[in-house]
């Protein structure tokens, strides 16, 4: 083989892995978009039910004005960790606390790694009483 044929090989050979590469790089910031969009998702679907669970009064199996996270999580029907401390969902993990002043904090955690390749993907959606419109949402990762 002459010089620019074997040239030629090698060429075609980074050309492709290149190409590879890139492609791989794109499918997979892809999936984590996917996934951080599927957790926020899944966060508001749950702030919806929080809200619903807060103005359903208490014989009626609700919180009846009460933010109680604890029975939030048993009525929203999402399975829980083995500590029970959070929701799985098929995107990932929704933890619920009651903060003070009234207010409601969620937090996703998603399946894949967020921007810094270390952490699991996580945002904070924060209820300020019973309305979705007064709410704080932040990505974290």
């Amino acid at each position: 083989m002459g010089t620019q044929q074997l040239l030629l090989i090698v060429l075609s050979v980074v050309i492709v892995g290149a190409s590879v590469a890139t492609g791989i790089m794109i499918f997979n910031n892809k999936i984590k978009s996917s996934n951080r969009e599927a957790i926020i998702q899944d966060m508001y679907n749950i702030s919806s039910l929080a809200i619903a669970y807060y103005k359903i009064p208490e014989t009626q199996g609700g919180g009846g004005g009460s933010w109680d996270s604890d029975r939030f999580m048993q009525y929203s029907g999402f399975p829980l960790t083995r500590n029970g401390k959070r929701m799985v969902t098929n995107n990932g993990q929704i933890r619920v606390v009651e903060l003070a002043n009234g207010r409601l904090r969620i937090v996703g955690f998603g399946n894949e790694l967020g921007f810094d390749e270390d952490k699991a993907i996580r945002a904070r959606l924060v209820l300020f009483g019973r309305e979705i419109e007064g709410s704080r949402f932040k990505i974290l990762n």
